[in-house]
Formats: structure tokens, sequence, C-alpha cells
């Protein structure tokens, strides 16, 4: 089985494609990945509190790895975040990144390059 983080947006296109993918026999998910507000100790994506992330987290029974920003973050210090941060994902031995955001067309797109390229 392939070995993927899941980008966990706390959404319900995130739980749709969680419960998917948990689902079929294509890949082992090993762990929940989620961007946080550094100040406001909420989830970058939808705004919810950090304590009902790790309840999430916890209720579906995987590992959180949380990715703090601050408020103020360049998009060059959110790149050199995530490049860190991807690379200790790859060094797990992450070779697969999954999305459950529906609608977005640019995370569509990195899916037909090699996120790899950012490691």
């Amino acid at each position: 089985m392939k070995k993927a983080y899941f980008n966990w947006s706390t959404g319900k296109d995130s739980a749709l494609a969680l419960y998917k993918i948990l689902n079929e026999n294509n890949y082992k998910v090993g762990t929940l990945v989620t961007t946080v507000n550094k100040q406001l100790g909420k989830v970058s994506m939808h705004g919810i509190p950090e304590n009902l992330l790790e309840d999430q987290a916890k209720s579906i029974g995987l590992p959180l790895y949380k990715i703090y920003f601050s408020e103020e973050a360049s998009e060059e210090e959110y790149r050199l975040s995530m490049k860190e941060s991807l690379k200790m994902l790859v060094a797990s031995n992450y070779g697969y990144a999954v999305f459950g955001d529906l609608f977005l067309e640019d995370l569509k797109n990195i899916g037909k390059k090699s996120w790899q390229n950012w490691v």
C-alpha cells in the first residue's frame, strides 16, 4: 500500500475525501497535516480552534502534524516552512499527499506535477 499523508482542512470536503481514501486499498494514510495560525490558535483554512482540530484527529484515530504560521507570514516564509515540513514527511517515507478540497484548481494542478519538487 502507498504511504500518504492527508491534508486535513477540518471541512466537509476534507472529511468526505478522508472517508473515501480510508475505505480504499490503495493508500495507507499515516497522518493528518494541518496549517495553524500561531497567534490565533486556529486552523488556517477554516478558522476553527486548535483544540477542536485536536479533538477531530483524536476521534478519527490518526496522528496530527501541525504546521504553524504567523499572521504576517510572507509567501516566501510560507514556502520555506512548507518545504521544510515536506522534507520531514518525505524523510518519514511519505510518498503521496491527499487533498480533499474539491473546487481548488491549483491543488488539482499540483497533482499533475511532482510535489516532491518542493523538497
